[in-house]
C-alpha cells in the first residue's frame, strides 16, 4: 500500500505524543520538511558542498556528475526525461 505525501504527514501528525498534540499541523509539516528544503537549496547553489543530515547521512553533488546530467538534459525533451524518472522511481 502506498500513501500519498499528505497521508504520510497526517499519519505522522496523528501519531505524535500527547504533549505535542497542540502544535498546529502546518508547523509540524514545516518542521518535517525543512531539512529537505535546506538540502535542496544547498545542492542547487552550485558550490558542491557536502550537506550532512543527522541520522540520514551526507549528501553532495559531484561536479562531473552534475555536468554530465546537464549535458544530457540539453539534448532531451525535459518532460519525457521527468516522466521516465518518475516511472523508474515508482517501480
Amino acid at each position: 500500500m502506498k500513501l500519498s505525501t499528505e497521508e504520510l504527514y497526517n499519519e505522522f501528525y496523528n501519531s505524535l505524543p500527547e504533549e505535542y498534540q497542540g502544535i498546529p499541523f502546518e508547523e509540524v509539516k514545516l518542521a518535517v520538511t525543512s531539512q529537505y528544503k535546506q538540502l535542496k537549496l544547498e545542492m542547487e547553489n552550485g558550490n558542491f558542498e557536502e550537506v550532512r543530515l543527522k541520522y540520514l547521512g551526507s549528501f553532495r553533488v559531484l561536479p562531473n556528475r552534475a555536468k554530465f546530467m546537464l549535458e544530457n538534459l540539453k539534448g532531451n525533451n525535459i518532460e519525457d526525461l521527468i516522466s521516465s524518472l518518475v516511472k523508474e522511481f515508482n517501480s
